[in-house]
């Protein structure tokens, strides 16, 4: 059974006087077979992937990855994050 859901946010943040869109990434999130954890992912960032045992466990995850890959400067969230959320749960 695929259950595919779609969040998506377009708040705005004021950073320095300018109104900034937030930064939105496709998250996948899949449930493994093996193990019932589920594991999410951001596929156009590399190195974006993280688990956990809820949706919003797992989102919250990959919100802290993407901050520590933008403090690298691999990634731009200065709007901030928002996630369209495509869910496989079987």
């Amino acid at each position: 059974m695929l259950r595919a859901s779609r969040l998506r946010t377009r708040k705005l943040l004021s950073v320095r006087g300018a109104m900034l869109p937030r930064m939105i990434f496709n998250a996948l999130i899949e449930r493994d077979p093996d193990s019932d954890v589920l594991v999410g992912s951001v596929p156009d960032v590399r190195s974006a992937y993280t688990q956990g045992a809820t949706i919003t466990e797992v989102l919250e995850r990959l919100t802290e990855v993407l901050e520590m890959l933008a403090e690298e400067g691999l990634v731009n969230i200065d709007g901030g994050i928002a996630f369209n959320t495509t869910l496989r749960l079987e």
